[in-house]
């Protein structure tokens, strides 16, 4: 990831570093380096603004990555977030993406919310589960993301 972000910078070519920031800060994430992944959301959705370019230039795509960049901000203490989040999953949900794309990218908003907030606060929590439950249930071409949320509600050793 880190090498798709130095050769979209070394390209010249300005709206080519969005996507690779966000796949980077995506992995960043994942591999709990929550610090990297918030500050490269926010450079990912600062290239995308400046130079949107023609490919990924919709509301959804920019709505999900302000949710990725809220999940993140919540992990890092930042628990303002969550409104931040919720703010993005309505952007998607009245946007004119495609109904997968736009269920996908939603419950995924929820299911990361309800995970990472289940310590501090488990009632609210199993609501946001809850709702990504029945975006998936509603569409059943979302048969990954339904086993995404099988894992997360048995990490959570919790029933929905």
């Amino acid at each position: 990831a880190q090498a798709a972000v130095e050769i979209a910078e070394k390209s010249k070519i300005l709206e080519a570093l969005s996507m690779p920031l966000f796949n980077l800060a995506k992995a960043q994430e994942t591999l709990g380096d929550i610090a990297s992944a918030v500050q490269n959301y926010q450079r990912a959705i600062d290239a995308k603004e400046a130079n949107p370019g023609e490919f990924h230039n919709r509301v959804g795509v920019m709505a999900d990555m302000k949710g990725h960049l809220a999940i993140a901000q919540y992990k890092s203490g930042d628990t303002s977030a969550e409104a931040k989040a919720l703010e993005a999953a309505n952007e998607l949900e009245t946007s004119d993406e495609p109904k997968y794309n736009k269920d996908v990218w939603m419950s995924g908003i929820y299911m990361k919310l309800g995970e990472t907030m289940y310590t501090a606060d488990p009632t609210k929590a199993i609501e946001y589960l809850k709702k990504a439950k029945q975006i998936i249930d509603a569409n059943s071409e979302l048969k990954l993301r339904a086993e995404q949320l099988k894992k997360v509600t048995n990490k959570l050793k919790i029933n929905i």
